[in-house]
């Protein structure tokens, strides 16, 4: 065995190919109608914003009532 120990890697890079020309690049989206976004509408919260906002209006701001508030209470009670 010798100390120097030399490999020799020949890296065969392949180019990729194209699928179809570049002229068509685009096509679709250049072809879409341009809708206006719509004004004045907010967007609703989702995951741990809306518990957030979930616990706040059940429990923070709630007017106090007599007994525990029930999370979902039996529609048939007499």
């Amino acid at each position: 065995m010798t100390d120097e120990i030399s490999l020799d890697f020949k890296w065969c890079y392949q180019q990729g190919k194209v699928h179809g020309s570049l002229a068509r690049a685009g096509k679709v989206k250049g072809q879409t109608p341009k809708v206006e976004k719509a004004e004045g509408k907010k967007k609703k919260v989702t995951g741990r914003a809306k518990k957030r906002l979930q616990y706040n209006r059940r429990f923070v701001n709630a007017v106090a009532s007599f007994g525990k508030r029930k999370m979902n209470p039996s529609p048939n009670q007499k």
